[in-house]
C-alpha cells in the first residue's frame, strides 16, 4: 500500500488504484487499503465507486474482515 500511496501523490491514479486492488486481493481485511483506493478513485474522477469503498472501510472496527 505504500506503493499505492507513492503513485497516489505522483499522479500515478491507475498504478495506485492496480497496487491497492493487489493489496486486497493478499489482505481482503485491510480497510485501509479500501479507504485509500476509495480515495484514488474520487481524485481520478471515479466518484461512483468511492462511497462504496469508503463505507466498507468506515463500517469495521480496525483489524475486522471487510467482505
Amino acid at each position: 500500500t505504500f506503493l499505492g500511496w507513492a503513485y497516489s501523490f505522483q499522479g500515478r491514479l491507475d498504478e495506485a488504484i492496480a497496487s491497492f486492488r493487489t493489496t486486497l486481493r493478499l489482505a481482503p481485511g485491510y480497510a485501509g487499503a479500501h479507504a485509500w483506493i476509495g480515495d484514488a478513485l474520487l481524485w481520478k474522477g471515479e466518484a461512483q465507486a468511492s462511497p462504496f469503498l469508503f463505507w466498507h472501510a468506515a463500517s469495521r472496527p480496525s483489524g475486522a474482515p471487510v467482505e
